[in-house]
């Protein structure tokens, strides 16, 4: 066995991903120390168990981008299916306001119903997001 001790510099409960780098760093380095065994899927099947105990949930929405590198879409968590997404090379900014919620409580304030015409205005973002990745558009990417 070995103890791994975490220094991360995300606060957590910023909405960034806290969690999920503690427990994709956790599996990554363990399987680096014992040969590289497991592939990329299984990781992060391995840090959903850990993102299920610090927030409650066992969802891959920011395991996979962790570990995959780049834009994910997690199709399904049970079982677990990610599909890789092809991108043009850019640049991001993170703007944080210092606020903190966890992301249980976060989960457990949305509405458990959508109404229907936001559901299909946010396929609709998200199916232009994914075409426009493909193709490397950055006006339909910012539109």
């Amino acid at each position: 066995g070995f103890a791994v001790e975490i220094t991360k510099h995300i606060k957590p409960g910023s909405g960034i991903g806290s969690s999920s780098a503690s427990a994709c760093g956790a599996v990554v380095a363990a399987n680096r120390l014992i040969g590289d065994r497991f592939t990329k899927l299984e990781l992060v099947e391995m840090a959903m168990a850990g993102e299920m105990l610090a927030s409650g949930s066992r969802h891959a929405d920011n395991l996979a981008p962790c570990i995959f590198g780049g834009f994910t879409l997690v199709r399904s968590a049970d079982p677990l299916d990610i599909v890789e997404i092809n991108f043009p090379t850019m640049f991001v900014t993170v703007i944080h306001p210092q606020i903190e919620i966890k992301t249980s409580e976060a989960r457990a304030i949305l509405p458990q119903q959508v109404p229907l015409k936001d559901a299909v205005r946010n396929w609709s973002n998200l199916g232009a997001l994914v075409a426009a990745l493909a193709k490397g558009d950055y006006g339909l990417i910012s539109r």
